[in-house]
């Protein structure tokens, strides 16, 4: 991956996946892209920990990450990105999960390991593909979706 000198403020859609990219996710990079809408880097060899700096791409609504070697913790401060409605971070060594089930109500579709965790105003559906999943089957549901 570009560490630095990476200035693309007008890509909204980078599709960088099955690209046999390998390394760490720079700060600098996602900086130079934070205008971005949709970030596949799914199916690389990439590795470290995901960068904080992710959250600074407020209209980032897809962020495919599944399929590298990624290992730490997910941002929690990626949860706080109002516009994401699709993120999946399965086949990484990822921590961190359980703050996304604290959103705000809207829709998301969450995938980690190899379950997909949907979430709608704090409820949590699981729909898993193998023994592994990382999701509670219930939470309980606010007042006002009853």
């Amino acid at each position: 991956m570009p560490s630095v000198g990476v200035n693309l403020p007008s890509i909204y859609h980078l599709d960088l996946a099955r690209n046999k990219l390998a390394g760490s996710i720079p700060d600098g990079f996602v900086q130079g892209i934070s205008n971005v809408v949709k970030l596949k880097l799914n199916d690389n060899q990439l590795s470290g920990s995901l960068p904080h700096s992710l959250a600074l791409c407020k209209r980032l609504t897809m962020l495919r990450l599944e399929s590298n070697m990624l290992e730490g913790q997910i941002p929690p401060q990626l949860s706080t990105l109002a516009s994401l409605v699709e993120a999946s971070f399965r086949d990484n060594r990822l921590t961190g999960a359980r703050s996304w089930l604290a959103l705000p109500p809207r829709s998301l579709v969450l995938t980690l390991l190899r379950a997909t965790t949907r979430i709608r105003s704090n409820q949590a559906h699981c729909h898993s593909d193998s023994a592994i999943s990382t999701c509670p089957m219930s939470l309980p549901i606010p007042p006002h979706d009853r």
